[in-house]
């Protein structure tokens, strides 16, 4: 299966796999998310395997909850919208800034550039970042109340 914008993308995508093959593609990811997580100059000689695998495993999803414009998800997850109609796959940006601090200390610096361009580009007129933010860098959908000094906008 395959996604795109439009027609011609999926239709490219399909020809891709198609002449490739999924498994080797498969293959191929796998390498180059292998390699990312272990150029890592952090000192991890000290632990245990299994820490090792858990610490690995723990980027890796973090780059999963991550959009290529740089917004940094709290969760892809659906289960809110039987409710509330709503999912949680925002951009929050107090999660992503704290998400930012472990990918820095991690020795991911670069990983983090998109992330703060982003900030830059939703920061508001006053000079603070809103509640939360849609991928696309709109405004998300809130309980809280607009109100500016006292009175509902």
């Amino acid at each position: 299966m395959t996604a795109g914008k439009n027609f011609q993308e999926v239709y490219s995508l399909n020809n891709l796999i198609m002449e490739e093959g999924p498994e080797s593609l498969l293959e191929r990811t796998e390498e180059c998310q292998r390699s990312w997580v272990n150029r890592s100059s952090t000192d991890l000689s000290g632990l245990e395997p299994r820490l090792i695998d858990l610490y690995k495993r723990s980027l890796l999803i973090i780059k999963t909850q991550t959009d290529a414009g740089g917004a940094i998800t709290a969760a892809n997850d659906s289960d809110s919208l039987q409710f509330n109609r709503d999912t949680y796959s925002y951009m929050w940006p107090r999660d992503g800034a704290l998400v930012s601090i472990a990918m820095i200390k991690a020795g991911f610096p670069e990983f983090t550039k998109p992330f703060f361009k982003f900030c830059k580009d939703v920061l508001w007129w006053a000079g603070c970042l809103l509640h939360k933010y849609n991928l696309d860098g709109t405004l998300g959908s809130s309980w809280h109340p607009w109100i500016d000094y006292g009175q509902p906008l």
